[in-house]
């Protein structure tokens, strides 16, 4: 990935040289000389997330047993913290040490918490300086300079650095008490009584989730200043849950309470309460104001905190983000998630590999510029076939076996399926930072999930977009067709929501075939590649017999174009281009999609009694497979004869 994605994000960021573990220069915690726009971030080696500007801080442990100790007498549980599903870390290859990073609205000033004797630094809350300033952590994929390895994203199942999770209550209390330690006299304390707090609690359920009873401890703590007797009558209410551990469990939590400027009050315990017909009175709103509690504070300044979170950019700085990149250009986006698909025997496979040596070669591609980079293949199939197919492309490029370095493969044992598994995958090919992965092809390496199934589906994209996360790589996914090849590829119809780009391999009935791009999120669709499969002699087996494998052979040309002996591919789509032909104007002039579109529902034939009328869809669909194999032309929404077309094209090149 690179520095680019985190500007994009809404984080602000600081330049950190090759070399260095740290920032240099004078002001660079200032937000005046944070970056803050994509072009400045993506020229960068290495870079450092400024806290106080992005929303966020780190919990940065640097003796995991001493910090765990220290963290576990203030009722809090590190490893716990680590071990959460979804924990955000940065990692940088040094097992004694740990950084969690969580979301933090609110900025507040680091705290740097020592042994004793002050001798050995222990763990760090760290955000921000009392001057408005900003800390900084180093963010992935910059080089540690003391290991020589890259940082990087350790993310448990459920986690996503785009979606950090908001700082744990006790630990957000613990750091409040820390930067105000100054103990709160008897007059700031609440006016509720322990009557009326018992009364609060007696509907309340004990066995509530544990975020929900630390802050009924706080509301406890506050409202009668810290005393045996609130912390008796809360060890008398937790009593009542199945999870109750005794008092020595409540007594760390209750002494790590502290004494912030945002405390949370009886005003939580409230509002858990039914209300009755009497609570529904006219107030005013100074009767509201005066009293007070219906909202605490401490959640009213969370919520608050949460709305400044939310950022918007204009338009205008949406222009000036640098336009898409490109591993192979206008063809392969540099993005998330692509899909290469097509029928059995169409050649997707072999259309895949060539694509891919000619990125880990740095060569063009037909006549496309490719972004040289590592390329990870997984082969859940035919892995045994790789062995061919790469000698008949070194024969075809004339080049020696060795000469390809940096093309990686792994075999079968990928499920997709399984989150913690694609993990362990991507960490693994993090240590050759991939910018392309092949998966080939995504039904044998889904781990038997139900392509028709958005939940089974869902689970497999997450786990492709992992792998994007780790690595940065672009996730190519091989895929097959579906039984009605003009619905395009086979499965759920969120696959196709999901990629950023989609190219489709044909073969016609000479053997020629054609990869197509139906669609591109950020590029121009329709573009055609022709190509046949050229077999290549690679050597004689055992028995004197040749050892053939094929490889791809670009085409100059266009194939010929459609001829009138020929018909489209389902009696649909015939139906469509008669309908065509019948409305395009005698002139050569051409005919409007929507035109077509509000023609085909007057007269195609209509759905049976109660079905959904489905036509015109289906005639956007024999739409995009008319032009792929070449009886129509489609430019700009107009509906061309391809010779119409052909003189359209030469016309926009001259």
């Amino acid at each position: 990935m690179s520095f680019d994605e985190y500007v994009k994000h809404g984080w602000a960021i600081c330049p950190i040289r090759e070399g260095d573990k740290a920032p240099r220069g004078q002001g660079w915690n200032t937000r005046g000389k944070a970056i803050t726009t994509p072009q400045r971030a993506a020229v960068l080696t290495g870079a450092g997330l400024l806290h106080a500007f992005s929303g966020t801080m780190a919990l940065d442990v640097d003796n995991m047993d001493l910090a765990a100790l220290w963290l576990e007498k203030k009722g809090i549980d590190l490893y716990a913290l680590f071990a959460a599903p979804d924990a955000v870390q940065i990692v940088s290859g040094d097992k004694s040490r740990g950084k969690l990073i969580y979301a933090l609205p609110q900025p507040l000033p680091t705290k740097q918490i020592k042994n004793d004797d002050k001798s050995l630094m222990l763990f760090e809350l760290r955000c921000g300086a009392t001057t408005g300033n900003s800390a900084q952590d180093v963010l992935p994929p910059t080089v540690n300079p003391r290991t020589q390895q890259r940082y990087q994203w350790r993310l448990g199942p459920q986690a996503d650095w785009k979606r950090l999770p908001l700082i744990p209550a006790p630990l957000h209390a613990l750091w409040l008490s820390l930067v105000n330690p100054e103990p709160r006299s008897a007059s700031t304390a609440s006016t509720a009584g322990l009557e009326e707090l018992e009364a609060l609690l007696t509907p309340l359920d004990a066995d509530m989730t544990y975020d929900e009873w630390i802050k009924v401890g706080m509301a406890l703590h506050h409202e009668t200043g810290g005393s045996e007797a609130g912390l008796a009558l809360w060890d008398q209410w937790s009593a009542q849950g199945s999870k109750y551990q005794g008092l020595e469990d409540l007594e760390p939590h209750w002494q790590s309470f502290g004494n912030g400027p945002n405390p949370v009050t009886a005003g939580s315990l409230r509002r858990e309460q039914v209300a009755s017909i009497e609570d529904f009175e006219d107030v005013s709103p100074e009767q509201h104001a005066a009293d007070g509690d219906i909202f605490s504070a401490a959640e009213s300044a969370r919520f608050d905190e949460q709305v400044a979170a939310w950022k918007f950019v204009t338009l205008a700085e949406i222009a000036q983000r640098p336009p898409p990149s490109w591993i192979i250009d206008d063809v392969l986006p540099r993005e998330e998630l692509a899909m290469l698909f097509g029928a059995s025997g169409a050649g997707k496979s072999f259309v895949a590999l060539d694509m891919g040596l000619a990125i880990a070669r740095g060569i063009p591609w037909r006549d496309k510029d490719t972004r040289q980079g590592n390329v990870c293949w997984i082969a859940a199939e035919a892995e045994g076939s790789l062995r061919n197919r790469y000698h008949a492309y070194c024969k075809k490029q004339e080049i020696e076996h060795a000469q390809i370095q940096n093309f990686y493969v792994v075999g079968a044992g990928v499920n997709l399926s399984d989150r913690e598994r694609i993990s362990t995958l991507a960490t693994a090919a993090r240590q050759f930072a991939p910018t392309l992965v092949v998966v080939d092809t995504l039904a044998a390496a889904s781990g038997g999930a139900n392509e028709n199934s958005g939940e089974d589906m869902g689970r497999v994209l997450d786990s492709c977009r992992l792998l994007h996360l780790e690595t940065g790589a672009t996730v190519l996914l091989v895929h097959h067709v579906g039984k009605d090849e003009e619905r395009g590829a086979r499965g759920w119809s969120g696959i196709k929501a999901a990629v950023h780009a989609e190219l489709y391999v044909a073969k016609g009935e000479d053997g020629r075939r054609a990869v197509s791009i139906t669609k591109m999120r950020d590029g121009e669709e329709g573009a055609r590649f022709p190509f046949v499969l050229e077999p290549i002699n690679i050597g004689m087996d055992t028995r004197d017999r040749p050892i053939l494998s094929v490889v791809v052979d670009h085409l100059s040309v266009e194939p010929e174009r459609a001829s009138a002996g020929r018909q489209p591919r389902s009696k649909f789509a015939a139906e469509v281009l008669k309908l065509i032909h019948q409305l395009m104007p005698i002139n050569g002039e051409p005919l409007l999609c929507q035109d077509l579109y509000d023609e085909a529902v007057k007269r195609l034939p209509a759905p049976t009694a109660g079905g959904r009328d489905y036509r015109q869809k289906e005639a956007r669909t024999a739409l995009r497979v008319l032009a792929a194999d070449q009886f129509i032309v489609i430019r700009d929404d107009w509906i061309y004869s391809p010779e119409a077309g052909a003189e359209k094209d030469m016309e926009d090149l001259l």
